[in-house]
């Protein structure tokens, strides 16, 4: 369901993103609904930002900070490609 509201909400992006890719509308809304999420979790960085972005208000007793986006966007973005990250409990446990 977030990946509708978070990435598709608009139809005519959502058709623009079928034709660039070679597909039909129809065939992406399928896809978006059958496929996405692994396709998503495949490419790590934007998995990991995804899901703690759709978990993290969900959860009502995890109150976000001024830096806890970039935090988000940045260490799990840089988890990829070193060998050790280092942040606020918060950010990485």
């Amino acid at each position: 369901m977030t990946r509708d509201v978070c990435c598709w909400s608009n139809r005519p992006t959502k058709a623009r993103a079928a034709l660039d890719g070679g597909l039909t509308p129809e065939q992406f809304g399928l896809w978006l609904e059958q496929e996405s999420e692994d396709a998503f979790y495949r490419l790590s960085a934007l998995g990991r930002i995804r899901e703690v972005l759709h978990l993290r208000p969900v959860n009502a007793d995890d109150k976000w900070e001024r830096n806890d986006l970039n935090d988000v966007l940045h260490l799990y973005s840089a988890a990829d490609y070193a060998d050790v990250v280092v942040g606020e409990n918060k950010a990485c446990t």
